[in-house]
């Protein structure tokens, strides 16, 4: 009976959605949202937002047919002794309209109104064989930036 409580109280716990990042990353408090584009602050489809921008906030990255959900976040150390603590490391379930999830892990370093993510999985992608759009700018997450929808 004991061994059926921990194993049903392991499937709802792990059921469970992680979203409260916000304790860890507190610039996440309040469901703040960023954006790599200002026309996604008020939606895709009412501001037409190119298909390249993407929306992130505490529960994950997300854009057109595209969307990484946090799993796990972490904060980074500080070692310089000063205090700083703006960076994060979280391990996210990737996946894009081919239907097939990946794991990805994320750097996220937060300054003021900005949050910088690079995509360890992109990086590699990049190092290997640069993937480019028609105008030949690299296509991917590698240090996009995300900027504060509603400023304080």
């Amino acid at each position: 009976m004991m061994l059926r409580v921990l194993l049903l109280t392991g499937f709802v716990l792990a059921a469970t959605p992680q979203a409260a990042f916000a304790d860890t990353a507190p610039f996440f408090a309040g469901k703040k949202l960023y954006a790599s584009d200002w026309r996604a602050c008020v939606g895709f489809e009412n501001a037409e937002a190119p298909d390249d921008t993407y929306t992130l906030d505490q529960t994950g990255i997300y854009g057109y047919e595209f969307s990484c959900v946090f799993a796990n976040m972490s904060l980074v150390p500080d070692l310089t002794g000063q205090g700083r603590q703006n960076n994060y490391v979280a391990t996210a379930s990737c996946s894009d309209d081919s239907g097939i999830s990946r794991p990805d892990m994320l750097n996220l370093s937060h300054y003021e109104e900005t949050v910088t993510v690079t995509s360890q999985n992109d990086y590699n992608y990049d190092l290997l064989q640069p993937s480019q759009d028609g105008e030949g700018v690299p296509f991917g997450l590698v240090n996009k930036s995300f900027e504060l929808c509603q400023p304080e």
